[in-house]
C-alpha cells in the first residue's frame, strides 16, 4: 500500500529509507540476506543498547533499518491513558517503505501493532506465509496497517464494523462468513508467490525465481499396536464429527480449523 507523499510539515522533517520490523530471531537473517543480495545498501540493526537513537541519523545514514516488534513497543515511554503517547526515535522518521515481517502476528491488536499502524510511511508491506492463522479476523489489523480503504473511516481510523460488513454474507438465511468476499478483498491487497514463478522480461531472459531440488517421495508403512490403533481411531472419529458439524454451518475456515495441527 502506498500513501502519496506521506505526511509533511515541521513535525516530519526526516525522510528515511526502509524500516523492517520482524521477530528478534529473524533480525540476523534479514541483515545477512540484505548484505549478500544487495551489498551496496547500508544496514543498521536497531536492537540492543548500542542502537542509534538519533532520528536524523536513522533517516539519513542508512538505507535499511531493521528492528523487532518488542523493541518498537518498548521504545516509547509508557504513559497513563490520560496522557499522550511519547514517540520513540523510529516514530520520528517518515519512512519510504515500512515492512511488517510475519505480519500475521499483528492479529491481536497489541501495543506494538497499534504503534506500527500509526507510523508514517509512503509504502507499506505485509510479509506472511500464513496471513490467516485461526480466524478471518486475523486479516483486520494487517489491512488496517496497509490502510486499505475498505476498512478505514473518513477520519483515518480502522473500522472493524466496516470489515465485518464487507466479509459477511448478504443472504437472508445465512449470517456466516463469506469466503468469496474475503477472497476478493485479499486479492486486492495481496501478491502471492510460488516456486514455479518466473522473472519478468522477454521470454528468452525469463528464469525461475527460485531453484528447488527435485522432490523425492518415499512411502513408509508403519504398523501400529492395538493401543495406538485405538487412539488413532478415536482421534479420526472426533475430527470427522467436527468436520461434518462445520461443513453444515458452511464456514470453510472453521472447517479447516477443525483439523489438528
Amino acid at each position: 500500500a502506498e500513501d502519496e507523499g506521506g505526511e509533511s510539515g515541521e513535525n516530519w522533517p526526516r525522510r528515511g529509507g526502509t524500516l523492517v520490523v520482524c521477530d528478534v530471531s529473524l533480525i540476523g537473517q534479514w541483515a545477512e540476506e540484505i548484505s549478500s543480495k544487495c551489498p551496496s545498501l547500508s544496514v543498521h540493526v536497531y536492537h540492543g543498547p548500542r542502537r542509534v537513537k538519533d532520528p536524523a541519523a536513522l533517516a539519513s545514514d542508512y538505507d535499511v533499518v531493521i528492528t523487532s516488534y518488542a523493541t518498537l513497543g518498548s521504545d516509547g515511554r509508557r504513559q497513563p491513558s490520560s496522557e499522550p503517547h511519547v514517540q520513540g526515535p523510529l516514530e520520528h522518521v517518515s519512512w519510504h517503505r515500512l515492512v511488517a515481517d510475519e505480519s500475521h502476528k499483528m492479529r491481536n491488536g497489541s501495543r506494538q501493532t497499534q504503534l506500527l499502524c500509526g507510523m508514517d510511511a509512503r509504502s507499506r508491506w505485509c510479509l506472511s506465509g500464513t496471513p490467516l492463522c485461526a480466524d478471518v479476523s486475523d486479516a483486520f489489523w494487517q489491512l488496517r496497517f496497509l490502510r486499505a480503504s475498505y476498512v478505514m473511516t473518513r477520519s483515518g481510523e480502522g473500522s472493524r464494523s466496516m470489515f465485518w460488513r464487507l466479509s459477511k454474507t448478504s443472504l437472508p438465511d445465512d449470517t456466516g462468513f463469506s469466503v468469496w468476499k474475503m477472497s476478493f478483498l485479499l486479492r486486492c491487497a495481496m501478491a502471492r508467490h510460488h516456486k514455479r514463478q518466473m522473472t519478468i522480461g522477454p521470454p528468452e531472459t525469463r528464469r525461475s525465481i527460485i531453484s528447488m531440488p527435485t522432490v523425492v517421495e518415499e512411502v513408509h508403512t508403519v504398523a501400529l499396536s492395538a493401543s495406538e490403533m485405538s487412539l488413532y481411531g478415536e482421534a479420526e472419529t472426533r475430527q470427522q464429527e467436527l468436520f461434518r458439524i462445520a461443513l453444515r454451518v458452511g464456514n470453510m475456515l472453521q472447517v479447516l480449523s477443525t483439523l489438528d495441527p
